[in-house]
């Protein structure tokens, strides 16, 4: 029996139901809820919602046949019992569609933790306004997921976004990589997750947006093949979660073309130190069996009763864990979850046949900002990138997520620059996340340029100065529109500034990653 019987049954008791023969009809709806009662142990489509929804109905139904009162009963089953199974019959076809078949014990886990409690969580049935305005926007977003920024990180040449092809390795609910495709909709995307709910969650989204550039489909990323390359592969919190990172990496490489990039954020040792703590607390407690049920009701009562002195009591997302029993699970109940540091994670990706090419939060992982000494600094600057990265980490000590580009191992990629002897013939790029202002004051206008360092998850980075430019420098940025040649430019400028100080000042701009270069 199944769930399509039922419908079957409930459409059949609407022209059967009669005054005549009560007995027959409780009878009927009776087997209508025998008819799912072997579907229920799916907790997939039989959310707590959706069975209180039956239940209710259910007795409902039979109270106003009991009470004589059929003709309400009938409009009860026409208009909220037939909907609802209508709706659980489709949930069950898709979820069998993504019905995907795992091996790896710690793969199946993770798949069935993020199918009961899919994250993020926080726009289910509504789509927020702030996604709908995607539509509106270019260029925007985060350094991971802006389409042109990574671009501008890793590739020799700038490709413009309607030649690009992207994976989303791991698009959860869909809220993030809905947002992109929205902001790129002559960009075909590829969303692939572990997760049949939040697949499910993800095409009912797309499909109620008229999505044409967005194929859904369910895969573990350590082992599919999508018989496809891509030239860019977005990954926000999900490699760490995989049984064999490295292995994930590995196949991510496989699937990307050789000039291609992965964008990626994992977890970080440091910042999560406490959250690793509780997680490794309650898999004692719960004896490694996993109960989420169970293990919600003791992070509750562990936040609440533990001292206040403890570490446990103050992990710094605690206030996470008042968003739903979604954030508990994904936070403190994580079945899978490895953490690194910059050391670790290079390993990591250098075992996967890639190589990291640059972080986005880049002072934030510069050492020489966090001391003054200016020997000091020098010295810090002798180290190579991954060296300079991990000290800046140690100082920290507080990164709770790692971000960064990293490309095949045998790409030739080189950062090009102004000091290149051929940069005349390099294109010219203005960041995505330039913020240009101008401030008159006594009738003379000021002009400063800056970035969106929240863009580049350096909110806590306070030290940054705007440039002050005047007009040549604002026409030398109103210039770098991603067409004009270097050479070009300085041409158009040789009347009005000397050269050689506006190659200093470009220099200073592609430092602060102002300004990028990319081959004709």
């Amino acid at each position: 029996m199944s769930i399509k019987i039922a419908l079957k049954k409930a459409d059949s008791l609407i022209n059967s139901m009669t005054e005549k023969d009560k007995e027959a009809t409780m009878n009927h709806i009776r087997d209508i809820a025998t008819a799912i009662e072997d579907t229920i142990h799916n907790q997939e489509i039989w959310t707590k919602d959706n069975l209180s929804k039956f239940n209710g109905l259910m007795k409902y139904i039979l109270l106003t046949i009991e009470y004589n009162d059929i003709s309400f009963g009938i409009n009860i089953i026409r208009k909220d019992l037939i909907p609802l199974l209508n709706q659980l019959l489709l949930d069950e076809r898709l979820y069998r569609q993504w019905d995907i078949k795992l091996t790896d014990e710690t793969t199946n886990a993770i798949k069935t933790q993020y199918t009961r409690y899919m994250y993020p969580n926080r726009w289910r049935g509504i789509i927020p306004e702030r996604i709908l305005q995607s539509r509106l926007e270019t260029n925007v977003g985060t350094a991971l997921g802006n389409l042109n920024y990574v671009e501008h990180m890793t590739f020799q040449k700038f490709l413009p976004t309607g030649n690009l092809k992207v994976l989303i390795a791991g698009c959860g609910t869909g809220e993030d990589a809905i947002s992109m495709a929205l902001r790129h909709t002559d960009t075909q995307f590829t969303f692939v997750d572990i997760s049949s709910a939040s697949l499910q969650l993800t095409k009912s989204y797309v499909t109620e947006l008229g999505m044409e550039n967005v194929e859904i489909l369910q895969e573990d990323i350590m082992t599919m093949d999508l018989k496809k390359r891509f030239d860019i592969i977005i990954s926000t919190g999900v490699i760490h979660h995989l049984s064999n990172p490295s292995q994930g990496v590995a196949n991510l490489k496989r699937h990307l073309e050789d000039w291609g990039a992965l964008s990626v954020m994992v977890y970080g040792e440091y910042g999560r130190y406490e959250i690793g703590l509780f997680q490794e607390a309650m898999k004692i407690i719960l004896d490694s069996k996993m109960d989420f049920e169970e293990g919600i009701d003791i992070v509750k009562t562990i936040l609440n009763e533990v001292n206040n002195s403890n570490r446990l009591a103050n992990i710094a997302w605690k206030q996470d864990t008042l968003k739903g029993e979604q954030h508990i699970v994904d936070l403190l109940l994580n079945v899978n979850e490895y953490r690194y540091n910059i050391q670790t994670l290079n390993s990591m990706v250098n075992d996967g046949g890639m190589k990291i090419v640059a972080f986005p939060n880049s002072s934030t992982l510069s050492p020489e900002n966090y001391v003054k000494d200016v020997k000091l600094k020098q010295k810090f600057k002798k180290l190579n990138n991954i060296e300079r990265c991990r000290l800046a980490e140690l100082i920290n000590g507080r990164l709770s997520k790692l971000q960064f580009y990293a490309v095949k191992e045998e790409n030739n990629y080189k950062k090009l620059s102004v000091e290149d002897k051929d940069s005349n013939q390099y294109i010219v790029h203005k960041s995505p996340f330039l913020i240009e202002q101008s401030i008159t004051h006594n009738g003379v206008a000021n002009h400063m340029l800056n970035i969106n360092h929240v863009s580049l998850y350096e909110s806590n980075i306070t030290d940054y100065k705007p440039i002050n430019c005047d007009k040549h420098i604002m026409r030398f940025f109103n210039l770098c529109n991603g067409i004009n040649s270097l050479g070009k430019i300085l041409s158009k400028l040789s009347k009005e500034v000397d050269i050689n100080k506006i190659k200093k000042f470009i220099k200073e701009a592609e430092d602060r990653r102002m300004v990028f270069f990319h081959l004709s």
